[in-house]
């Protein structure tokens, strides 16, 4: 037992002695390259600016585990997905945060901004807005997600199901700061929950 907890405690402390920062687009040109090269602890740090297929990126941006997204700022670095697809997607992941950005563009049949799926990320200063989705959650959905929000604007999405902001089911995000205006859809233009208890 005590080795057991040992061999946990070295891997927990090994993700922050060897984790690393991937420059975007110093080290890889885009931000998909720099996540799918990233390791367990590793943050891909996008620097200021747009980035959309003019840059190389193709959408949506798949997230995996363990791995961060922090942007240079909220304000100016943009993820734009111009309608192709949803901006982020995450399935399954764990121990994320995404930070520091403007997620706009985003076009989806659920979740046009962030699509999430049995996910539990930490999500920090990110303005989502402008995205549309063609069913549900043209801002966010979340499905089984208990997301952590604080600081978080969703504003300008739109759909005509339900969930202009967010489309929450069986989910327990808890929401701090969080700021949900001028979303529209047929049916809870800030928040449509299901199932879910929201914090």
């Amino acid at each position: 037992m005590q080795k057991h907890l040992l061999s946990i405690l070295w891997l927990f402390i090994s993700s922050f002695i060897y984790s690393a920062t991937i420059n975007i687009p110093e080290n890889y040109p885009t931000i998909q390259g720099g996540i799918d090269a990233a390791t367990t602890g590793d943050t891909v740090f996008v620097s200021i600016g747009t980035y959309s297929s003019e840059t190389g990126e193709h959408f949506p941006i798949v997230m995996t585990s363990n791995i961060n997204l922090i942007g240079g700022d909220e304000e100016t670095t943009i993820l734009d997905a111009e309608q192709t697809g949803s901006v982020i997607t995450m399935d399954n992941c764990e121990n994320t945060t995404i930070s520091n950005l403007t997620i706009t563009g985003g076009a989806g049949t659920n979740g046009g901004g962030m699509h999430l799926w049995s996910s539990d990320p930490l999500l920090k200063h990110l303005t989502i807005t402008n995205n549309t989705s063609y069913s549900d959650g043209a801002g966010m959905y979340l499905y089984d997600s208990n997301a952590l929000l604080s600081n978080v604007t969703l504003s300008h999405n739109v759909t005509y199901s339900n969930g202009g902001g967010m489309y929450i089911k069986s989910s327990d995000p808890i929401l701090t700061h969080v700021t949900i205006s001028n979303n529209i859809s047929e049916e809870g233009q800030g928040i449509f929950s299901y199932n879910s208890n929201l914090t």
